[in-house]
């Protein structure tokens, strides 16, 4: 199904890739109107053309689903984008390419059948759509095709790979081509003209080196020189540019193997190149685009890795200069906190598997700056975690981030932390290492088994972790002026299964952090805290089932917290406290529709009635559920939205009203009307990319960059000017592709 609908984007600047900017500053919010489209398929590629003739940016999208397939979504001007046709052809169809055939103006479609060695192609209609023409039987299995003028008559001839030789199929120039002829014992990686003799010439990497083969005349190809060696495979995207100005065009692409490269090769303009560039890349590559990032005239390079982005600047010559690595992993949980003191929640995004964390800044619209801040990278692994507290009691949240380290002669785990201090603006400085220990347990630190708060009183944060091999345990450590930790204490769950989470709430009103526990699945724990620091387990809570959520909030008014839990199946049910922090009968007890996979529960007055409502999510289901506390005390379920995180409630734009900021892999924001009315205003993703495009979206002449993901399609602001990159993502995230966002 498709829908469209008019929505409100608030566009994210961050300091991202391609600034147009001097000293890539970072903009202040824009915000634009826009239209969206919907699939109910998962996206694995996407192509951008013109495939109606109209000189808008057209798209073809193929699917991920059981059929396969691909769609036509036209864009109608303006950016008003309809769903025109869905095509069904074999599953195993694969290798699309767009390539006009028959000279018409309008791109036609080819796709290769693995397993029956078939090329079929369908011409465009002149309308954006396809008509079954031919299916080209191949004498035997292909490895890739290609199109390239073969004869001279300025018409895309079919080049077949073959596992031994390379053939070609001249185009006839009515949508049908003619007998398959031999053309090279290579198949061609890059074709130019190396000395403008009229004839084309091309390079091919082959067991590791780069050969060029130049054309004799009557396709007569000859190895001319052994150019590189070592380099691997050509990743997608090689250029032909005239770099240094000469005109001559000379080559830049990426090797893939062992170590990856970037390369460039100068065109000497009597048929040899030389090697003016040879940067090694710090990660596997995917794609590389040619752009200007600085503004200066230069040609510059993008260099896609599977969880970021490096920009290189280039000096006229031929050479490159490593600029920045940007980093596109998906994002973990979100934490919303004032961090430059302005009154106002910003959000907080760690990065999974790297070293930086987006600080996204509310200016008191709701509107977000972000930057990127480096912290510990010696550290950072997989099982990194950051703590947002005031460490210094300062008035401002500073970072904590523990890391786990493997030493693999021992088998033994090393944790260790670092201190970054807020001051007072947002801006963060690496203090000194804080706890470290050894363990041969590998559990790692995740807010379910970690927290830093001030347990005994002295204005200084503790921390209070689950031990990483006795998982029944947990360990308590003080911190001193030098913010150095030492162990003052421990909980033992007395052989009880394993501590799933640990929260903190002051459910006793007596002014101390009390701990909670959930343990084996089963049963909620309390501990008071006495004499700061003091723990003593108090009561148990039966929690009916594994994976629990729960959460703390004074559901009556009477200025104690009560508690609420959700099972992982469809109930959930608050218990009141009795005011001394013991908690007695069910008080009330609600039955989801699908359930929610225990991913989070927060509260809030919604609707200005001073009773406090309740936001459930769901996590496998996709649901936020809001339910709506009525005079009687009942919690009545108002309505439900497709999306999925944890909740945090805060008032983003600054209406009064309570607002709700989800944050899982996607980070969503839902503006109140403040009637307990919720739209989603912004999704702000950065996902695993199969595909990038480029198109120009809004007819600006500026090119728009599009980012095919595993779960949608990503808008972002090419050449000029990608430090204003925009990242969105529609709900469901599995299912649903979102547009887009124009280049200003």
């Amino acid at each position: 199904m498709l829908r469209k609908r008019k929505i409100f984007c608030v566009l994210l600047q961050l300091f991202m890739i391609l600034p147009v900017l001097l000293n890539a500053q970072v903009l202040p919010f824009q915000t634009v109107t826009y239209d969206d489209c919907q699939l109910d398929f998962r996206v694995i590629g996407i192509f951008t053309e013109d495939l109606d003739g109209d000189e808008d940016s057209d798209m073809l999208i193929f699917r991920g689903d059981h059929r396969r397939g691909f769609s036509v979504i036209l864009n109608n001007g303006n950016n008003d984008f309809e769903l025109s046709d869905t095509y069904e052809p074999n599953r195993n169809a694969g290798d699309y390419q767009l390539t006009d055939v028959n000279e018409d103006g309008c791109p036609d479609l080819f796709y290769y059948i693995d397993r029956q060695e078939l090329l079929y192609y369908q011409l465009n209609n002149g309308e954006g759509g396809f008509e079954p023409v031919d299916t080209l039987l191949l004498d035997s299995m292909i490895y890739d095709y290609n199109f390239f003028d073969v004869t001279g008559d300025e018409r895309k001839d079919l080049l077949l790979r073959f596992p031994r030789s390379v053939h070609y199929r001249e185009n006839l120039g009515d949508g049908n081509f003619g007998e398959t002829q031999y053309f090279a014992s290579h198949f061609p990686q890059i074709i130019l003209d190396v000395n403008q003799d009229g004839e084309f010439d091309f390079l091919q990497p082959w067991g590791g080196v780069l050969r060029l083969f130049m054309n004799r005349g009557n396709l007569n190809f000859e190895l001319s020189d052994t150019l590189l060696t070592g380099i691997g495979n050509f990743s997608p995207g090689h250029e032909l540019v005239d770099i240094d100005g000469d005109n001559d065009l000379d080559i830049i692409f990426v090797s893939r193997s062992d170590t990856n490269y970037l390369i460039c090769l100068i065109n000497e303009g009597d048929g040899s190149f030389g090697l003016s560039c040879q940067n090694e890349l710090k990660h596997s590559t995917r794609r590389m685009f040619l752009t200007n990032i600085n503004n200066d005239e230069h040609s510059d390079i993008a260099v896609e890795h599977w969880r970021s982005i490096s920009t290189y600047t280039g000096n006229g010559d031929g050479t490159f200069d490593f600029q920045r690595e940007i980093y596109t992993s998906d994002w973990e949980t979100s934490t919303v906190l004032d961090l430059d003191s302005n009154g106002f929640g910003d959000i907080i995004t760690p990065f999974y598997y790297t070293d930086s964390i987006t600080m996204l800044l509310n200016n008191g619209n709701g509107f977000y700056n972000g930057e990127y801040f480096e912290i510990y990278p010696e550290l950072l692994s997989a099982s990194t975690y950051q703590h947002f507290i005031d460490f210094d009691s300062d008035g401002d949240p500073d970072i904590v981030q523990a890391s786990r380290t493997a030493d693999g002669e021992i088998l033994e785990y090393r944790w260790s932390s670092q201190l970054a201090l807020n001051d007072g603006h947002g801006n963060y400085e690496i203090v000194d290492s804080l706890l470290s220990f050894e363990s041969e347990g590998s559990s790692h630190l995740s807010s379910y088994s970690s927290i830093l708060v001030d347990f005994t009183g002295d204005q200084r944060a503790d921390w209070l972790i689950r031990d990483p091999e006795a998982q029944n345990i947990l360990r308590l450590y003080e911190s001193n002026a030098n913010y150095q930790f030492e162990e003052i204490g421990s909980i033992d769950v007395a052989g009880e299964q394993r501590i799933e989470r640990i929260s903190i709430a002051d459910f006793d009103g007596d002014g101390d952090q009390d701990l909670i526990a959930g343990v084996g699945g089963a049963k909620i724990k309390l501990w008071h805290n006495y004499n700061n620091g003091e723990f003593v387990l108090t009561d148990s809570i039966a929690a009916g089932g594994q994976n629990y959520a729960y959460h703390f909030t004074d559901i009556n008014n009477d200025g104690s917290l009560d508690f609420i839990s959700a099972r992982d199946c469809t109930e959930v049910f608050g218990i009141l406290n009795d005011g001394n922090g013991f908690f007695g009968e069910n008080a009330f007890r609600l039955t989801l529709e699908n359930g929610i996979s225990s991913y989070g529960i927060s509260s809030g007055n919604l609707n200005f009635d001073n009773l406090t409502d309740l936001i459930i999510t769901g996590k496998r289901y996709n649901n936020v559920h809001i339910f709506i506390q009525t005079e009687d005390a009942e919690f009545v379920l108002f309505h439900t939205l497709p999306a999925t995180g944890i909740p945090h409630v805060c008032d983003v734009d600054q209406d009064g009203d309570s607002d709700i900021i989800l944050s899982s892999n996607l980070t969503t924001v839902l503006l109140n009307d403040g009637n307990a009315n919720f739209q989603i205003e912004n999704t702000y993703a950065f996902g695993h990319s199969n595909l990038l495009s480029t198109a120009d979206y809004n007819g600006d002449g500026e090119l728009d960059l599009v980012k095919a993901g595993d779960g949608g399609i990503y808008y972002t602001y090419p050449p000029r000017e990608w430090n204003q990159v925009q990242r969105r993502n529609a709900l469901p995230s599995d299912f649903e592709i979102l547009f887009a966002y124009p280049n200003p």
